[in-house]
């Protein structure tokens, strides 16, 4: 998918290649699952130990649902079966949920972008218009993005900032449309907040 803003580094358009070519959940040709890493097995089954009845994943806080999404993100990113139950699970209760906070709404497009089901691109979509609006308009922070869902910082957050960029662009590589003009703030926010 073309990009507006002409300045996209090798390592973004790597992890964009990485997105597209894993197989859909629904594609028929996909690969078999593969022997994961025994560190990595290791990991994924601390997860599913961890995993509430409803899919979910708590850290005691009020951040379940982004908690759930990065927990489903790395599984898959690591190489997770999409089809495995404890995935699966993950996967429908996500679909089920409607982000608002910054890093909420990025990493639940993370995690239903590598979850490959193109039946996701309302949901997807959605979250890239919900990161649009969020986007700082005007004033110090103008292209960059705060927590959401009135924790706001008038000059951004650079952690928060980075989450929508990246949620951002793996909707676009996935297939979502994204704002030319959302690409050119983003921009000119991080070369202007650069350190000289």
């Amino acid at each position: 998918v073309a990009r507006a803003a002409p300045q996209q580094d090798a390592e973004h358009q790597a992890a964009g290649e990485t997105l597209k070519q894993k197989p859909a959940a629904s594609d028929p040709k996909a690969a078999p699952p593969r022997k994961l890493p025994d560190h990595i097995q290791r990991a994924a089954e601390f997860l599913y130990s961890k995993q509430r009845p409803d899919g979910s994943w708590s850290n005691g806080s009020n951040w379940d649902l982004g908690v759930t999404a990065l927990c489903t993100w790395s599984l898959l990113e690591c190489g997770v079966d999409r089809g495995r139950p404890q995935v699966a699970k993950a996967l429908g209760y996500l679909r089920t949920k409607k982000p608002t906070r910054t890093y909420e709404v990025a990493l639940h497009t993370l995690a239903l972008c590598v979850g490959g089901d193109k039946n996701d691109m309302p949901l997807i979509q959605n979250n890239v218009r919900a990161l649009e609006k969020g986007q700082i308009g005007r004033g110090p922070g103008k292209g960059a993005w705060s927590y959401g869902s009135g924790i706001d910082l008038a000059t951004g957050d650079h952690s928060n900032s980075e989450f929508a960029v990246w949620g951002l662009a793996a909707a676009a590589d996935f297939g979502a449309k994204v704002q030319p003009a959302t690409w050119e703030m983003a921009y000119d926010h991080w070369r202007q907040t650069q350190l000289g």
